[in-house]
């Protein structure tokens, strides 16, 4: 079987196979599953499943499985369950997700909760576009495909589809701030002070808007969260990575996304995030939202607090992984680099907070 990137072993393929034999009938026996490590992402685990059909002349079928990473996890992350859950109930709706098979609790199977999902062929954009969209025609394509499935999001009736029990949509930031800010105190004693992380957390605290309405939040919206068609027209396939999501104020999805959206004239933010860089064609932050506010016919205020926040949180969660990595309980090289990445990300969300 292949390794994961942190170099721990990711699961037994004896266990596998006959987890997926009891699935799957045509599964071929006497051919190995082949397991690999897709995607870029450093906190929960993506990987490409290929297994032969006992089925003559039937091609190589592919699943994609997701598991939390190796190692000691903060209470309430990489929660697959949670995943799984949203990913269900988006499933036909006008949200584009990759279709759920199987979610299991057994951890004898991997030593974790992991689910399977169907495999869509496209193409997640990191740094390169797709030639189809290098262009300036292609770039404001895909940033307008990339705001239309933020709307579809927040206007999507999360009662309607059965998520009603997963989220506290009132009271939604204090909570955040609040529960974030625990996750904080119980990391630093394993890493170093970051009075900065403090400051941050104590203004948030005392200039948070007052939450309008209540939708789903994908908690991660940004480009490299979405699955592209390589052709055009410029369009989302899948939305990717909901182990953050909850029902809450949605201008954090939006912030977020503006976070991570380049601006002509400015760094870029301290962590390899930013997809692309602000060249013709990409609109700006205010064109973002100005559709955006077209699109779910909501005004949108106070998007540097959103911002703020957002980046906040990201290092939150970054500090645990370099806290992991003090510990020697992985060995991906992305998180050595944490150690000035995290301070940098709270220095960008005190700017935003002084806008």
């Amino acid at each position: 079987m292949e390794q994961a990137l942190t170099g721990l072993s990711l699961e037994d393929e004896v266990a596998l196979r006959q987890y997926l034999a009891q699935r799957l009938p045509n599964l071929s026996q006497d051919k190995p599953l082949k397991v690999e490590r897709v995607g870029e992402g450093h906190s929960n685990l993506t990987f490409l499943v290929e297994f032969a059909s006992k089925i003559a002349g039937k091609p190589t079928e592919t699943l994609i499985l997701r598991r939390p990473p190796p190692g000691p996890l903060l209470p309430s992350t990489h929660d697959m369950q949670r995943e799984y859950a949203f990913l269900t109930a988006l499933t036909n709706s006008s949200v584009p997700v990759p279709r759920p098979f199987w979610f299991c609790q057994d951890t004898s199977i991997l030593g974790v909760h992991f689910y399977l999902m169907e495999y869509l062929a496209g193409v997640v954009i990191q740094s390169t576009l797709p030639p189809a969209m290098d262009n300036p025609a292609g770039r404001t394509a895909l940033a307008q495909a990339t705001i239309e499935v933020l709307a579809a999001i927040h206007k999507l009736d999360y009662l309607a589809v059965g998520l009603g029990n997963l989220g506290k949509p009132a009271g939604y930031l204090e909570l955040q701030i609040r529960r974030r800010t625990e996750q904080l105190n119980q990391t630093i004693p394993h890493t170093r002070p970051l009075p900065i992380m403090q400051k941050v957390a104590e203004w948030l605290r005392d200039h948070q808007p007052a939450s309008t309405r209540a939708t789903i939040v994908h908690g991660d919206f940004r480009v490299g969260n979405l699955l592209f068609a390589t052709d055009l027209p410029a369009r989302v396939l899948g939305v990717l990575d909901w182990e953050t999501a909850t029902i809450g104020d949605p201008l954090v999805d939006l912030g977020y996304l503006l976070a991570f959206w380049p601006e002509a004239g400015e760094p870029p933010l301290p962590l390899g995030l930013n997809q692309f860089e602000a060249v013709e064609g990409f609109p700006t932050r205010s064109d973002l939202t100005e559709s955006y506010e077209q699109l779910t016919h909501q005004k949108t205020e106070r998007l540097n607090f959103y911002q703020a926040f957002s980046l906040w949180k990201l290092a939150i969660s970054l500090e645990g992984s370099y806290a992991r990595h003090l510990a020697g309980q992985s060995d991906d090289p992305f998180f050595a680099s944490l150690k000035e990445v995290v301070p940098a990300l709270a220095e960008r969300a005190w700017a935003l907070a002084l806008l």
